[in-house]
């Protein structure tokens, strides 16, 4: 299973990022289909553990840009008094 976990959540593509592996996440999610939305049990994507000159095509690829971009409107959002 390749989402199978370990004792504190983490798949194989959290590992993956929190070691600054691109080419395994990318062998992970493209070759393997590894589930970009599991979330770790602190409540973390894979995406959250990216490091911070982590390539745009690499925080495609795990779903960080879209997450970020959800976070940019909630926060537009709450300061708009929506």
């Amino acid at each position: 299973d390749i989402n199978a976990r370990t004792s504190g959540g983490h798949t194989a593509l959290h590992i993956a990022a929190m070691h600054g592996h691109a080419e395994v996440v990318k062998l992970l999610v493209g070759a393997y289909d590894a589930d970009v939305d599991i979330r770790d049990y602190s409540g973390r994507k894979a995406a959250q553990y990216l490091h911070r000159g982590t390539s745009g095509d690499m925080r495609n690829l795990v779903g960080a840009l879209e997450e970020e971009e959800e976070e940019e409107e909630e926060e537009g959002a709450a300061g708009n008094g929506s």
